[in-house]
């Protein structure tokens, strides 16, 4: 698991973690692998792009998801 603020970074990473991994003629696994917003402003973001809410991964045992706090209405991770 890697986090980025900006998906441009995340495309760059990903896209150079690939090429090295090629050289050892090694890949990632396509259905593993993946590209999510998630954090701060992941549930804003979702809304902007007509999506109901961001996505969830499973991590450690845990499911992760992006929430919000009832008091300010300010979107946050939760685990």
């Amino acid at each position: 698991m890697m986090g980025f603020q900006y998906e441009g970074e995340a495309q760059r990473f990903l896209q150079a973690l690939r090429e090295r991994l090629a050289r050892f003629g090694l890949q990632l696994h396509p259905e593993k692998t993946q590209l999510i917003r998630f954090g701060r402003y992941a549930v804003q973001q979702c809304r902007e792009r007509g999506i109901h809410k961001p996505e969830t991964f499973d991590f450690l045992g845990f499911t992760h998801c992006c929430g919000v706090r009832r008091n300010d209405g300010v979107s946050k991770s939760s685990d």
